[in-house]
């Protein structure tokens, strides 16, 4: 999320830059579960995934679409010079489980 807005390319998120001459940043990773309990494994995969995703050389195997958002990442950092903010980072774990 870029200045409250879902940004899904660079060029987006060059517009937002320009509007408010600033950048608000988040970033929201959910994993969904149709699970009738929670799996700590699962979990546990989720965390070190967004922990991969953040990492310079990320150490998973990555589908193009992680490889896009990647490069997304990467230029949101590129203007930070923009952020009166350190970028935020919600994650969320959705299960039917009790």
């Amino acid at each position: 999320m870029v200045n409250d807005n879902l940004a899904s390319s660079t060029e987006e998120i060059n517009d937002l830059k320009k509007v408010l001459n600033r950048l608000d940043t988040k970033f929201v990773f959910i994993q969904t579960k149709t699970s009738s309990k929670f799996d700590l494994g699962h979990i546990s995969k989720f965390i070190h995934g967004v922990r991969d995703f953040f990492k310079d050389k990320p150490s998973r195997a990555t589908g193009q679409e992680i490889k896009d958002l990647i490069e997304l990442k990467k230029h949101i950092y590129s203007l930070s010079l923009y952020m009166e903010e350190n970028p935020v980072c919600y994650m969320y774990y959705v299960t039917t489980g009790k």
